[in-house]
C-alpha cells in the first residue's frame, strides 16, 4: 500500500481546515441575512432569536450585537403598543403580558414601564372590586322593602325571567320592570359607597 507523502498530508488537513472555516463562515452569514430579512418585514421577535444565534456563533460581531438591540427596541415598542389596546379593551391579563415582555425587551422604556404599572394598578382594583364581599351585597339587599327584596331575590339569585317572575308573584310584567328598577336604583345608593372605597384606597 502506497503511503502518502508527509507534505501532502499536510495540505489535505489544511484543505479540509479552510473548507470548515468557509461553512462556517457561510451558516453564519445565512443566520445574518435571515435576522435582516425578518427584521425588514417588522417580524422582530423573530429577528431577535436569529440575531441571538448569530452571536452565539460569533460573539464579537458587533453589526449583528448593533441589530440586536435596535429589534430589541423596536419589538418593545410593537409590544407595548399591543398591550395598550388590550388594556383598553378591557383584557387586563393579556395587556399585562405584552407590557411586562416590552419591559423585559427594552427595560429602558420608561413609557411602558408607565403603562404596565397602570395596567397592575387596573389588575389591584378589579380584584378589590370582586372583593366587594356578599356580606355587604346580602346586608344592602335586606334593607330593601319586602316587595323589591323578593323581586330580587327571584331575579338575581333564583335566576327566574321576568315573566316567570311575573306568574310566581301573580303581578304584571311592567310592575316587575318598575320594582326591579326601583331596587337597582337603591342598591346603587348602597353599594356604591362600598366601592368606592375599594377603589380609592
Amino acid at each position: 500500500m502506497r503511503r502518502a507523502r508527509p507534505g501532502a498530508v499536510g495540505t489535505r488537513v489544511a484543505a479540509v481546515a479552510v473548507a470548515l472555516l468557509l461553512l462556517g463562515g457561510c451558516a453564519s452569514t445565512q443566520t445574518l441575512k435571515r435576522a435582516d430579512a425578518y427584521a425588514q418585514n417588522g417580524e422582530w421577535d423573530a429577528a431577535i432569536t436569529y440575531y441571538q444565534q448569530r452571536l452565539q456563533e460569533d460573539p464579537g460581531d458587533q453589526e449583528a450585537r448593533r441589530k440586536l438591540l435596535l429589534a430589541k427596541t423596536a419589538s418593545a415598542a410593537y409590544h407595548r403598543a399591543e398591550g395598550n389596546k388590550l388594556f383598553e379593551a378591557g383584557d387586563l391579563q393579556r395587556a399585562q403580558m405584552e407590557l411586562e415582555l416590552a419591559v423585559r425587551l427594552d427595560p429602558g422604556n420608561q413609557a411602558a414601564v408607565l403603562d404596565l404599572q397602570r395596567v397592575n394598578r387596573a389588575i389591584a382594583e378589579a380584584a378589590k372590586r370582586a372583593a366587594a364581599t356578599p356580606t355587604e351585597i346580602q346586608r344592602a339587599i335586606l334593607r330593601l322593602s319586602p316587595k323589591m327584596r323578593a323581586i330580587t331575590v327571584l331575579r338575581y339569585v333564583e335566576g327566574l325571567s321576568y315573566d316567570e317572575i311575573a306568574e310566581a308573584l301573580q303581578i304584571s310584567l311592567g310592575t316587575v320592570k318598575s320594582r326591579l328598577a326601583r331596587a337597582h336604583r337603591a342598591l346603587d345608593r348602597e353599594l356604591t359607597p362600598v366601592l368606592d372605597r375599594h377603589y380609592l384606597r
